[in-house]
């Protein structure tokens, strides 16, 4: 009798830890999740813009900036339009974000109205050994809306400075999605935040971009 409840128990001890139900229905979820279209207030290292985006249309005019006008770009920006033009896909749906979810993430509060998630998050499958170590690091919160069943939050933040390579020091690490919900059932973010800073091979860098949809269709539909 005591060796099998001591196989019992080592057994329950092997098994994963069981995954969150309202997860697993968030993960489960089917709809329609296509390439979208949308004008963004940019706020970029404190320079204001506005741009249209549309994935449909042919490269050069995906990401187009209506206001302020060329002359008044700084130094740099022609460089990140360029960038975000060639690399847009039209991707704002936030059930992405669960990637980066695990199975084993926190519940840490809970409502009628919302669940909240605490976690380390799970980097990119192609991540490089720098940015494993970062995650790592990492803090993560998830903000589910049972009753939609929707993403309405997602965050990551560095608790304290970290040196995930020798040659460098990230100080301060933030990420901020606020989702609203869509007629396909998905939510979207309507706000984006990123601001990392830190020092490398002696040198500082730091990066603060933020962006506030005014508006979203799905992409070549001619609406918005």
């Amino acid at each position: 009798m005591r060796a099998l409840l001591f196989l019992s128990l080592a057994a329950s001890l092997a098994l994963p830890a069981s995954a969150d139900d309202l997860l697993t229905a968030l993960r489960n979820k089917t709809f329609d999740a296509p390439a979208m279209a949308f004008t963004a207030e940019l706020f970029r290292d404190g320079f204001e813009a506005i741009a249209k985006v549309d994935p449909s249309q042919p490269q050069g005019q995906r990401f187009v900036v209506t206001a302020p006008g060329v002359e008044d770009w700084p130094e740099d920006f022609a460089e990140f339009v360029e960038n975000s033009d060639e690399n847009t896909e039209g991707e704002i749906w936030c059930n992405q974000f669960l990637e980066a979810v695990p199975e084993n993430a926190e519940r840490t509060a809970e409502s009628e109205t919302a669940v909240i998630y605490s976690f380390t998050p799970v980097p990119e499958e192609d991540a490089d050994g720098t940015e494993q170590k970062l995650f790592r690091k990492l803090v993560g919160t998830l903000e589910v809306a049972p009753d939609t069943l929707t993403v309405t939050r997602y965050s990551l933040h560095l608790p304290a400075p970290a040196k995930p390579h020798f040659m460098a020091k990230v100080e301060n690490f933030e990420m901020l999605a606020e989702c609203s919900p869509a007629e396909n059932g998905n939510s979207y973010f309507t706000r984006f935040e990123f601001r990392i800073a830190g020092s490398a091979m002696g040198q500082d860098f730091s990066q603060d971009d933020r962006r506030v949809l005014l508006d979203a269709t799905p992409a070549g539909s001619g609406a918005g």
